[in-house]
């Protein structure tokens, strides 16, 4: 073994261990303002539900003869009350809308993961199914929440599912942006959608930014292939990542998805 290899191995070697033992303070970025901190969700005629016969935690708009309820699960940045631009954009639509919060978000200490979030949004679903028995789900992920909503969809009956800005599996996702790296290999938190795609049976709505450079477009195709259900691939031209939620075309192509949904 030379000097220069040795070298290479002895700096390698401290981030290899670096990631590996703080991935989690890599991959997600909560908020951290209080879960009842969201006023803008009732100023939307909504409501700040925290079940805790469940320990579910959302944001809930309910309307009169609802066809379906809407579960959306976020991406790794922020918190659902961020997301309050979808009631606006889907205030037309007869569904209701629950915008989830993950364990670990929004003042929330609980342990953050794969496993943790999987649970969390069973308890969200059990929370909803006590109160509306009979209204079905529509799971709409994003980003990192496009593998909560495909298990989810692997597991239950659902009338559809939309997913925005979606992955094969996170491994991948981390090996794209850290070649150098065997993230595949060393990640604890893989979110396997390409394992649960080709269990949905529901028609399937896929939407990427042609110019994202976090989960690039690339892999965004990749993922539209383990699906066996109808699926709908919409590219979003001139877009990347985080520009989506305020594009009235997306929007559009959600509503057209709905109406055939529904």
């Amino acid at each position: 073994m030379t000097k220069i290899t040795l070298a290479l191995l002895v700096a390698y070697a401290p981030l290899l261990l670096y990631v590996f033992f703080f991935q989690d303070k890599l991959l997600f970025f909560p908020d951290k303002r209080p879960f009842s901190d969201c006023s803008w969700i009732e100023q939307k005629g909504g409501q700040i539900v925290w079940d805790k016969k469940y320990n579910a935690r959302y944001y809930f708009q309910e309307k009169p003869q609802a066809k379906a309820t809407l579960v959306h699960f976020h991406g790794n940045a922020g918190g659902a009350c961020d997301r309050i631009i979808i009631l606006d954009k889907l205030d037309d639509q007869p569904i209701n809308v629950a915008l989830v919060e993950y364990p670990g978000y929004a003042g929330n200490t609980d342990q953050k993961g794969e496993k943790a979030f999987l649970e969390n949004a069973e308890s969200v679903l059990k929370s909803l199914k006590s109160q509306n028995p009979e209204v079905p789900f529509i799971h709409y992920g994003e980003s990192l929440g496009t593998g909560i909503a495909t298990y989810l969809a692997s597991t239950q009956e659902v009338k559809g599912v939309i997913l925005q800005s979606p992955y094969p599996s996170l491994g991948e996702v981390g090996q794209f942006h850290y070649p150098f790296l065997p993230v595949k290999l060393i990640i604890k938190n893989n979110f396997p959608l390409k394992k649960w795609a080709e269990k949905v049976k529901a028609p399937v709505l896929i939407m990427h930014g042609q110019n994202d450079d976090i989960i690039p477009y690339s892999l965004g195709q990749k993922a539209s292939t383990f699906f066996k259900s109808p699926l709908r691939f919409e590219t979003l031209k001139d877009r990347g990542h985080n520009d989506l939620l305020d594009h009235d075309k997306m929007w559009s192509v959600v509503k057209s998805f709905l109406k055939d949904v529904l």
